[in-house]
């Protein structure tokens, strides 16, 4: 007869399995209720369609963490659902990633906007589906170019005959939220790029993400598959990020700020906005002729540097990052050009990231004691971030976990061949291991870093993003933009002991003698 102990657990856990399959009908109910309420019949089958694709992440999750053992029946059936039980974890998660990708591209834009942000979320996902979703194209099939002629018209109120004396039949590009043509300005005869948003856009947007939004308030019942983590909130910050992306007359805005903050700067180019003939939905810029930054033989061939353009273009970020604190979020080969005198224009100034003060201070300690390697001080710059709570008490297990990293990549050799892609690679187990968060604004930064790396290396395959960052912060820390900088980096240095114990190269050549000669007399 079995103790009297076993049969209450398994009175208990049976108790407790009925409790939850009660819950979760309560859930589906609640879920198929507020969206039924809201968006009706059309609300409903989109639901369903998430629904469908949901169930079927869910059940791979069952799958990749049952235990069959001793239940081989089970486990044959199974295989029969899904033959990818029978290979390898790591080749089964590779697989589930591409089909992921796939899914995310079939429902849309919505999907294809947050899977880019997934992209860098290494607190959210795994490191095989970061991979995956960074190869999220934004270009999609267009819609009707008779009902984009209408939107034009219906935006700009007046016919397009009266605006414009010739306008591509086709579009030059279509992506997810909009398209792309060419045309001619009536008035003064100027090439112009004309962007037309998708119809009935922010509409759908907005009921995507209610549907969502219901979804993740109930899952949030449930900490085992959320794992802490607020799926709410992100989808408010994915709203926020949205909206300014889709309002054009903000994305105007934004490349008129661009162009101001680099006046003077003859190698950047921004294109100009053609006011009078952009709306919410529709704006006109300049028609910009180069290549795109992926030409690479076509560039080689009209006479330029490849090496040059690269470390251009990776100070300008850098300028946008510790200078401006206003950076271009989004810039894939797409929205690049090699012009044909040599400049560098920038294009599609819909996500841009902003860069306080504070996070510059923060970002450049964290730099600093890596430097230093000094983890703890690392671990306190991520809870200062706001990438930990500032109650984490496993301090000295993620202390464990980086140094290996950076003592590995940062050794005593000199060499920083380290790409920044390496770095946040070997990070996201860590960042996925641990309650870590990543607010939106250092995703954003992280997305830009890694888009330019990918596009420096189809330039120049020797670029690397670390590397670049010595020279320009040497400039940087002695011209008058910088001099908060230097001034910061003098005050970590006389008043936190900061002493750089090792030898490495990042060391030797970002502190120079200029800072030691600062440090003495301010000793005197």
């Amino acid at each position: 007869m079995e103790p009297f102990s076993t049969i209450t657990q398994k009175m208990n856990q049976a108790e407790f399995k009925k409790i939850m399959i009660l819950k979760t009908i309560k859930s589906f109910y609640t879920i198929f209720s507020e969206v039924y309420s809201r968006l009706g019949i059309k609300g409903f089958k989109r639901f369903f369609s998430f629904i469908k694709f949901t169930l079927r992440v869910a059940f791979y999750i069952y799958l990749d963490h049952a235990n069959f053992e001793n239940r081989s029946f089970i486990f044959y059936l199974c295989t029969k659902l899904d033959p990818l039980l029978l290979i390898s974890k790591d080749q089964r998660d590779k697989k589930r990633a591409e089909w992921l990708l796939e899914q995310i591209i079939l429902h849309g834009t919505t999907f294809i906007k947050l899977g880019q942000i997934m992209a860098t979320r290494a607190d959210l996902i795994p490191l095989v589906y970061m991979k995956e979703l960074a190869k999220l194209q934004d270009e999609i099939a267009p819609f009707d170019n008779e009902l984009a002629f209408e939107i034009i018209r219906s935006e700009l109120g007046r016919p397009i005959t009266s605006i414009f004396s010739e306008l591509d039949s086709t579009p030059l590009a279509s992506a997810s939220l909009g398209q792309v043509y060419k045309g001619l300005l009536l008035d003064s005869n100027k090439e112009v790029i004309i962007k037309v948003q998708r119809p009935n856009l922010k509409e759908q947007i907005e009921e995507d993400v209610f549907i969502l939004k219901t979804v993740a308030k109930e899952i949030a019942k449930y900490p085992k598959i959320t794992r802490g983590n607020d799926y709410y909130a992100l989808l408010d910050e994915f709203l926020r990020v949205i909206y300014e992306e889709i309002d054009y007359i903000k994305e105007g805005k934004h490349c008129d700020l661009f162009r101001k903050n680099f006046k003077g700067y003859y190698r950047v180019y921004t294109p100009k906005v053609y006011w009078q003939f952009t709306t919410r939905r529709v704006i006109t810029l300049e028609h910009i002729h180069g290549w795109k930054v992926t030409e690479v033989e076509k560039i080689k061939k009209a006479g330029f540097n490849l090496k040059e353009i690269t470390r251009e273009g990776c100070n300008v970020y850098l300028k946008q990052l510790l200078t401006d604190g206003f950076f271009h979020a989004d810039p894939h080969p797409g929205n690049l050009r090699i012009m044909e005198d040599g400049r560098l224009a920038f294009f599609d100034f819909g996500m841009v990231g902003y860069v306080t003060k504070e996070i510059q201070l923060n970002l450049v300690n964290t730099i600093l004691h890596l430097i230093n390697r000094d983890y703890k001080a690392v671990i306190n710059d991520f809870i200062t971030l706001g990438l930990l709570d500032k109650d984490f008490n496993q301090i000295d297990e993620i202390v464990n976990a980086l140094q290996p990293i950076y003592d590995a990549r940062f050794g005593h050799d000199g060499d920083i061949s380290t790409s920044f892609k390496q770095i946040i690679e070997e990070l996201a187990h860590i960042i996925y291991e641990y309650p870590f968060r990543i607010p939106i604004e250092l995703a954003l930064i992280i997305r830009a870093l890694l888009t330019l790396e990918g596009v420096g290396h189809a330039l120049d395959p020797g670029f690397n993003v670390i590397k670049s960052l010595i020279p320009f912060i040497q400039r940087y820390m002695f011209s008058k933009q910088g001099e908060w900088f230097k001034e910061h980096l003098i005050n970590q240095i006389i008043n936190n002991s900061l002493t750089f114990k090792n030898e490495s190269v990042i060391a030797r050549r970002c502190v120079s003698t200029d800072v030691a000669i600062s440090q003495k007399s301010k000793t005197l």
